[in-house]
């Protein structure tokens, strides 16, 4: 029934990948550069961890709270003192522009927690491999893409899947800012679930239905990833 009689559902399904496949990539993108940017820097390295850090500790629902704040009254504000129409869009109830609204929130408070992991893997880089690389005259971007990269493989492969597993339990972002709208352009699986149980005439069942399908979803491609990464290990 939720895949033949429920378009809501394989809606939500269908958002929920496209939301992991850009958080995976733009999460990990983000925390990577962070870390890299701060471990050049020689002062206030403490602070900007802190900085970007600080967002993790907060709940995402207050951290949701917030950012519809400043997306429903700070940059229409700045969007009409300014003149700017790159900042005058609907970003809550635009389906076009309601994603990225999420995705904005979720990478402020989750990118931190993976940019501590590759600060701690870029900090267990020999300096020697560095060192012996920029005498035989690599430029920074070859000695990040040919000694570092290759050096924190193992702290990518966790981040990754980290982002993974987040990804597919996002709940609060969606739920804060958007509430799966407008209508439910922006609905999650976990939202769909959480509505099919306690807001449509409390259909536990089926939403225990629905979250085992979602279940298996996590399974296979948790399956798939540690496939993928024991095949990395035997290559190296």
């Amino acid at each position: 029934e939720a895949f033949t009689s429920d378009p809501a559902f394989i809606k939500s399904i269908l958002f929920t990948l496209k939301y992991v496949v850009v958080m995976v990539l733009a999460q990990n993108l983000l925390a990577l550069t962070l870390a890299v940017l701060i471990e050049t820097l020689r002062k206030a390295k403490t602070a900007f961890r802190t900085i970007f850090f600080m967002p993790n500790m907060i709940s995402m629902i207050i951290g949701g709270f917030m950012w519809l704040f400043i997306f429903t009254k700070v940059i229409p504000f700045l969007a009409e003192v300014s003149g700017s129409a790159l900042l005058n869009m609907d970003w809550i109830g635009d389906p076009q522009y309601s994603f990225f609204s999420i995705v904005i929130l979720s990478l402020w408070g989750q990118a931190g927690y993976l940019m501590v992991i590759y600060i701690a893997a870029l900090q267990g880089v020999p300096k020697q491999l560095l060192e012996a690389a920029e005498i035989d005259g690599a430029s920074a971007w070859q000695q990040l893409f040919k000694v570092t990269l290759p050096t924190i493989l193992p702290a990518i492969t966790i981040c990754i899947f980290i982002s993974l597993n987040t990804s597919f339990k996002v709940f609060e972002a969606v739920y804060a800012l958007t509430g799966g709208g407008p209508g439910r352009a922006t609905q999650v699986i976990a939202l769909n679930i959480f509505e099919e149980a306690f807001n449509m005439n409390d259909r536990f069942g089926y939403a225990s239905a629905k979250a085992i399908i979602l279940f298996f979803i996590v399974f296979v491609i948790t399956l798939i990833q540690l496939r993928v990464m024991n095949r990395g290990d035997k290559k190296r």
